[in-house]
């Protein structure tokens, strides 16, 4: 068989490259639909008051969260250089998003380039194969999703793509290159400080490059081995040496997880949600467990029929997917639960190109052809349905009404008492009056866990009872929310509610009320803004 490179023609070049435009282009459309229509999340105005810290502070404040620094530190340096509106900051998830494709495209057609991995007489397979991936993760409901968000997700998966790829090109040289291992080393560093679920993955990597160069030439003597582990094993002491200045961060992080977070105990449910998720929806439901666990179990048989092929990249894919998803396991079930579908998107990339690969290998090219139409049909119609989903969400604003309406009809000295501070976050993102919005303090030893955002706090946003009685004003406001974690501020006895209205939103219901002094009259003046009880 021929050399990849010797078969290409400009014109197949040319058809490639046009072919990877379109899905570039279908993929951006899908990831800006309804971009600033749609309120901001919890996790995403978390990272936006987050990224309002100096750097030095921001490090700090990271550290009492859960996550690297990396992901917070580039969306500060991309909030200076194109603006914190909301079309600049998600467009900072959107555009890891699309950098995602065009990484993953890179890996295949490198693991895949050389004469004897698809195991066909042209040039075609490979190529078809990096376009069938790039499609796949352009369609992906999940991947869509959390392109959407500005949060750490898309850069994790464009790094776990591009180490990948450096990866590939650094072991398939025939002399050991520095340039590929020191993109490899960096990307892979980088995947590490942007969140801890790519240690997994990491350690995928390094396994199988070790695994590779050992068993590279058989024929070679045992100092022979070890001469060739040398580019592997200084990349793997240059990250630990690196990672060792989050070491400690992460350890307290993995203390705090343990002993105070929201999931609950690893079940079987989890896997058959998570892989729902990765392939179908990006929202699960309580019926999709058995689908989910009829795929897994697919996924699974997939991965073992790929490793029939005994070809370098298949066995890469199989030893970074299966060590993820295991290492995933062991940890859920000796510690905290992390069966989360957005946190498995980082080899989800891996297991979008191990199916493209088996698909690409259908010796039949009719029946080849047919699946490839199936496939990405049905990617096409779960992608519809997200898009549906994104449709309803901007259809309830509840956020956004609420504070708009609160800075409509409120005065200067009228302040805002949100019940949470995860409420607070989003809340300070869609009001023109962010001096005078405030989040009610729990009494000493009740106070908020760090999940739900008291990390990216300060002392004065806070208020507690006391403070609010003091306020000089006739008038104060809380936002309470009612369906989900059902909380509300407590107001004294020195507050009459005069009315209420709410706002139902994609996650919640919110509840804005309008408090008066009892010692005042003339209430009146407000009634009427807000429905009456």
């Amino acid at each position: 068989m021929t050399n990849i490179s010797q078969q290409t023609t400009p014109f197949r070049i040319f058809l490639t490259g046009l072919a990877l435009l379109f899905i570039l282009f279908v993929a951006l459309l899908l990831r800006t639909h309804n971009l600033t229509t749609v309120t901001y999340v919890f996790d995403e105005s978390f990272s936006l008051k987050m990224t309002e810290f100096s750097f030095v502070d921001l490090w700090k404040h990271v550290s009492e969260d859960t996550h690297p620094p990396l992901s917070f530190i580039l969306l500060k340096i991309w909030g200076i250089l194109f603006g914190t509106s909301m079309f600049a900051t998600r467009m900072f998830g959107v555009t890891f998003g699309i950098t995602t494709i065009i990484g993953a495209y890179l890996f295949v057609k490198e693991a895949y380039s050389s004469s004897d991995e698809l195991g066909h007489r042209d040039a075609s397979p490979a190529s078809l194969a990096a376009l069938l991936t790039a499609a796949m993760i352009a369609l992906s409901p999940l991947h869509i999703s959390w392109s959407l968000i500005a949060r750490m997700y898309s850069l994790g998966t464009t790094l776990t793509a591009f180490s990948s790829w450096f990866l590939m090109r650094a072991l398939h040289k025939i002399k050991p290159g520095m340039r590929d291992w020191v993109l490899f080393t960096i990307t892979t560093i980088a995947l590490a400080y942007t969140h801890h679920f790519g240690l997994f993955i990491i350690a995928g990597q390094y396994c199988f490059a070790a695994g590779y160069l050992w068993f590279h030439k058989l024929n070679g003597s045992p100092r022979d081995r070890l001469a060739n582990l040398k580019p592997v094993f200084i990349s793997a002491l240059i990250f630990f040496w690196v990672w060792q200045l989050v070491l400690l961060s992460f350890l307290d992080q993995t203390q705090r997880v343990n002993a105070n977070f929201y999931t609950q105990p690893f079940q079987l449910r989890d896997v058959g949600h998570t892989f729902y998720q990765l392939f179908i929806f990006d929202k699960g439901f309580p019926q999709v467990m058995i689908t989910g666990l009829i795929i897994a179990q697919a996924v699974f048989l997939g991965l073992v029929l790929l490793l029939l092929g005994r070809r370098p990249a298949d066995i890469f894919i199989f030893i970074a997917s299966t060590v993820t998803f295991l290492m995933a396991i062991i940890y859920s079930l000796t510690s905290r639960n992390v069966f989360k579908a957005r946190y498995f998107m980082f080899a989800q990339i891996l297991l979008f190109t191990a199916a493209a690969i088996l698909i690409c290998r259908i010796p039949n090219k009719f029946v080849r052809n047919i699946t490839i139409v199936a496939v990405l049909g049905g990617m096409a119609f779960c992608s519809h349905w997200n898009y549906q989903h994104r449709e309803m969400m901007a259809d309830h604003p509840g956020m956004a009404a609420a504070l708009t309406r609160y800075d409509s009809i409120s005065k200067s000295t009228e302040p805002l008492i949100v019940c949470n501070p995860l409420l607070y976050t989003t809340a300070i993102t869609c009001t023109k009056n962010r001096k005078r919005v405030f989040t009610y303090t729990r009494d000493r030893g009740q106070e908020y866990p760090f999940y739900q955002g008291s990390s990216v706090m300060l002392e004065t946003d806070y208020v507690n009872s006391k403070m609010i009685d003091q306020m000089k004003t006739r008038w104060i406001w809380t936002l309470d929310e009612s369906r989900w974690l059902k909380t509300k501020v407590p107001v004294s006895q020195e507050w009459k509610k005069i009315g209420e209205t709410h706002y139902p939103d994609f996650n919640c219901e919110l509840v804005l009320r309008l408090y008066e002094r009892k010692q005042n009259s003339g209430t009146q003046q407000k009634i009427g803004l807000l429905e009456i009880d």
